[in-house]
C-alpha cells in the first residue's frame, strides 16, 4: 500500500501516469485530499479530477478518513497543510511505510514521525 498527498497525485494524473501507477500498486488517499483535488477540481471542470474520480469509482484508488489522534500528534509536532498531515496520519493509522510526496519538509516530518511509531 502507498499513501499519496495532493501534489503528487495531481502530477501523476497530469503526466498520464496515474493509471499505470495504480495498476501496479494499491493507492490510498485521505478524504481531505479527495475533497481538495477531486471534488473541488470537478467543480472547476479539471480533466485530471475527473480521471481521478473514475479511478476512485473503479476502486483503483481508496479514500480513507484519518484517525483524529494521529492527526493531532502530527499537527502538534509540525505546521503542515491538512492534506499532507492527513497523508502522514494515514501512514501511521494503517501502518503503511510508503508516502508519495514531493515536499522535503513533509518527507522529513514523515520520517521523524514514522520512525517513532511502532515500526521503522
Amino acid at each position: 500500500m502507498i499513501i499519496s498527498d495532493s501534489s503528487t497525485l495531481i502530477l501523476l494524473a497530469k503526466c498520464d501516469l496515474i493509471e499505470l501507477f495504480v495498476s501496479g500498486f494499491s493507492l490510498i488517499i485521505p478524504e481531505t485530499v479527495y475533497d481538495e483535488i477531486i471534488r473541488k477540481g470537478m467543480e472547476k471542470g479539471k480533466y485530471d479530477a475527473y480521471l481521478l474520480e473514475k479511478l476512485v469509482f473503479d476502486e483503483k484508488i481508496q479514500v480513507r478518513q484519518t484517525n483524529n489522534e494521529s492527526l493531532r500528534k502530527i499537527q502538534d509536532f509540525f505546521s503542515i497543510h491538512s492534506g499532507e498531515s492527513d497523508a502522514i496520519a494515514l501512514c501511521l493509522d494503517l501502518n503503511v511505510k510508503y508516502l508519495l510526496c514531493d515536499e522535503n519538509k513533509i518527507l522529513a516530518s514523515a520520517r521523524i514521525l514514522l520512525s517513532t511509531s511502532s515500526y521503522t
